[in-house]
């Protein structure tokens, strides 16, 4: 929605677009204490990293309150 017009539910797999994703989400160059790990280098990458970081803490969020005793 921010970049194309329309809305989605995962990530473009097009680096030009997700970078211009994260950078209308303020994703843009070494966010002070923010500890992305040093793979990501561009904004496409951190967004990747980011995203993929709050999915999995999500997934285990959800997974212990539906399924563990």
């Amino acid at each position: 929605m921010l970049v194309r017009g329309h809305g989605g539910d995962s990530l473009p797999t097009d680096l030009r677009v997700r970078a211009a994703i994260a950078e209308a989400m303020g994703c843009s160059g070494g966010a002070e204490g923010e500890d992305v790990e040093e793979v990501a280098e561009g904004p496409a990458e951190r967004l990747t990293e980011v995203y993929l970081r709050t999915t999995r803490r999500a997934r285990s969020v959800m997974e212990h309150a539906f399924y563990d005793d």
